[in-house]
């Protein structure tokens, strides 16, 4: 995704994705609760201390698996290849 979006559009709203896909691995690691949660917390002011089941997090992270696929269908669309 965030070479995708950096071919497509270039070094500053590249940053932009790189941004995004923090968000998204974000959004994983709360589901999965992993150690990158910890951190989380120290920046934002939401908590990530809540416990989720198994199915709740395998299909969370279908969800966010799909977007990002989206996202990256939706950059690479109509891209020119650049040789």
């Amino acid at each position: 995704m965030i070479g995708s979006g950096f071919y497509r559009f270039g070094w500053i709203r590249g940053l932009g994705w790189i941004a995004l896909a923090l968000v998204l691995i974000g959004f994983m690691d709360a589901l999965w609760q992993f150690e990158l949660a910890s951190i989380w917390e120290q920046w934002l002011p939401v908590t990530t201390d809540f416990s989720v089941t198994l199915p709740v997090s395998l299909a969370g992270s279908l969800i966010v698996i799909l977007i990002a696929l989206i996202l990256i269908r939706l950059i690479t669309r109509r891209v020119t290849i650049k040789m």
